[in-house]
């Protein structure tokens, strides 16, 4: 009797320890985006795609609009395991102490198109990145869930078509030192304001500018209070769908398959969309009486090159740069 008891006793704590294949998932996911901007497109894509390959089995709930919190609370509750995935740039990751290599995915016109930055993204330079975050605070990259507008300018009534342009425009930049700093070599004068005060200060002429794919310009209204919107392309990002390594080890091979999947099947299906997707923002913004200008990007370029040789060793890895630029060939 006494052996049957410690077989029992054995058998539950190995159950306990084990993931359960025909256990049904519910679980969490969190953004900030307005209900119906990209990163909400992308979490609704895929909770979808996930409860199809389940049967409905594995289940997404969508926590939109920051109401978890602001990118670092989501990034903290996503290791602790409290949350299970995060749609976000995928530049954002640069707040996780491990995340410093991806400083360099803001380095001025690293990716000349959009399709660079997709090959990079499934390199093993990459890889390398993720793999780095993924041991150091347990936040697992699954995949490129949507293409970003490449970052750009706005400003409330400057037809910006060269760096002299800038001259004494106040600009809210990233707090990113060597951003801030190629923001001054254009001429600029970058001004720190939190994102939830972005549109009141603009409304109110506290800074003349903003820095912002069309995307984030259109979803949050920013075309109310800017009149030239400039197509400066100077960041390609795209919008990632992380997950907590907690929540990875704890589901069943079937269940990490299926997200994996999933995961995989919005990047796809958003990656052949992108081009008539920055075709409907155009649109969008013109509709909306946005004064779209392309400027001259190649003088642009160039006073930003010494900006980014300066910073290669210290914002990123040395020769991280020239890693990823081979990598995105």
């Amino acid at each position: 009797m006494k052996k049957f008891a410690l077989l029992a006793v054995v058998a539950a704590v190995t159950l306990i320890g084990t993931p359960v294949a025909s256990q049904a998932e519910k679980l969490r996911l969190g953004h900030v985006s307005p209900v119906g901007g990209l990163y909400d497109q992308v979490a609704k894509s895929f909770a979808e795609k996930l409860a199809k390959s389940s049967e409905g089995k594995d289940s997404i709930e969508i926590l939109p609009n920051g109401v978890l919190g602001a990118q670092p609370q989501l990034l903290s509750q996503l290791s602790a395991g409290t949350l299970d995935f995060w749609v976000v740039d995928t530049p954002a990751i640069t707040i996780a102490p491990a995340g410093r290599d991806y400083q360099v995915l803001l380095a001025p016109f690293l990716f000349d198109t959009q399709a660079q930055f997709r090959r990079f993204m499934q390199s093993p330079v990459a890889e390398e990145m993720a793999e780095k975050v993924r041991l150091a605070v347990g936040i697992r990259h699954l995949s490129v869930g949507a293409d970003q507008a490449p970052r750009a300018l706005s400003t409330r009534k400057t037809a910006v078509m060269k760096p002299a342009d800038l001259s004494r425009l106040k600009v809210r930049v990233p707090e990113t030192p060597f951003l801030v700093e190629a923001w001054k070599a254009w001429g600029a004068s970058p001004t720190p304001v939190k994102a939830t005060e972005l549109f009141s200060s603009l409304q109110s002429g506290l800074v003349d500018g903003q820095e912002n794919g069309l995307g984030v310009f259109l979803d949050f209204s920013l075309n109310e209070v800017q009149e030239y919107f400039i197509e400066l392309d100077y960041v390609r990002s795209g919008v990632s769908i992380f997950m907590s390594e907690k929540t990875w080890q704890k589901l069943s091979p079937e269940s990490r398959e299926r997200i994996a999947q999933a995961a995989r099947a919005v990047s796809t299906e958003s990656a052949a969309k992108y081009d008539s997707y920055m075709e409907s923002l155009r649109q969008r913004a013109k509709e909306k009486g946005t004064k779209v200008v392309v400027p001259d990007v190649a003088a642009f370029r160039a006073a930003s090159v010494k900006i980014v040789e300066d910073f290669d060793g210290k914002a990123w890895p040395k020769g991280m740069l020239e890693r990823i630029r081979a990598a995105a060939r």
